[in-house]
């Protein structure tokens, strides 16, 4: 069974190898489809398939399509000359288990020394109650809260869904966790980016699914801002549909929408 953090760690991969060689994302997804192409590819075709592979190593969606194209790329890639050249050299991201021992790794990969230091304590508290992975750290104006937003699966049950905790620096500029709300339901079905964070209100993007989307691509992009409500819950308070985006059906086996 594919879950989650199979598809995490194969992405994790997937970046690892790029940045060895010195690609981007587009530049990869670029070489993939002109060199898998029976015929001359157009420059719009190569921009939609771009897209797609950015959106395809980043979100945290589960399906064996996704699952495959994954594997693919990966071969794709172990098949290069350019691979082959430096590959006893490559230096690829450890796998995350989803236990505890993930901890140091976390911190070790998170650049920022502010949001490593707000890790510290948000990821020890997340890694305590189940598997997590994909930290988002954003933090007010004043430096002094922190949200931390993760994917988590709250005792191991086999269910991932989004969480949240609020860390705050004290006068001492220690960190700690103050309240988390380990059952976030932002109204997205995936969280795109954090776009504010301040006076209590969150905004988010991210998308939600369109009546036939399949299950690894949702198409209609939100904007969706949030606060707290009386029992210190985030509640969605206002939303904005950005655009709904266009899908190729022939790439997931539809035929009708």
């Amino acid at each position: 069974m594919i879950d989650k953090l199979a598809i995490h760690n194969k992405q994790r991969k997937i970046k690892g190898i790029l940045l060895s060689l010195g690609w981007s994302i587009n530049k990869f997804a670029s070489r993939y489809m002109i060199d898998n192409s029976d015929y001359d590819v157009e420059e719009d075709e190569i921009l939609r398939f771009q897209e797609k592979v950015k959106k395809q190593l980043s979100r945290l969606t589960v399906s064996e399509l996704k699952n495959q194209a994954l594997d693919d790329y990966l071969q794709f890639l172990e098949g290069t000359d350019e691979y082959h050249k430096i590959k006893d050299k490559i230096k690829l991201p450890s796998s995350l288990t989803g236990f505890i021992n993930d901890y140091q790794l976390i911190l070790n990969e998170e650049r920022s020394k502010v949001a490593r230091q707000v890790l510290e304590v948000a990821a020890a508290y997340a890694l305590s109650l189940g598997a997590a992975l994909a930290f988002n750290v954003v933090a007010t104006a004043d430096q002094m809260r922190y949200l931390v937003i993760w994917e988590g699966d709250i005792g191991y049950r086999g269910c991932w869904e989004p969480a949240i905790c609020e860390v705050i620096k004290n006068s001492e500029g220690r960190f700690y966790v103050q309240q988390a709300e380990l059952h976030f339901h932002p109204g997205l079905c995936f969280i795109d980016d954090v776009i504010a964070y301040d006076n209590n209100q969150l905004i988010l993007s991210g998308y939600r699914y369109d009546r036939h989307d399949p299950v690894v691509y949702p198409t209609l992009k939100y904007w969706v801002t949030l606060t707290k409500d009386s029992d210190n819950a985030w509640q969605v308070i206002e939303e904005h549909l950005i655009k709904k985006e266009i899908l190729n059906t022939s790439e997931f086996g539809i035929n009708h929408l």
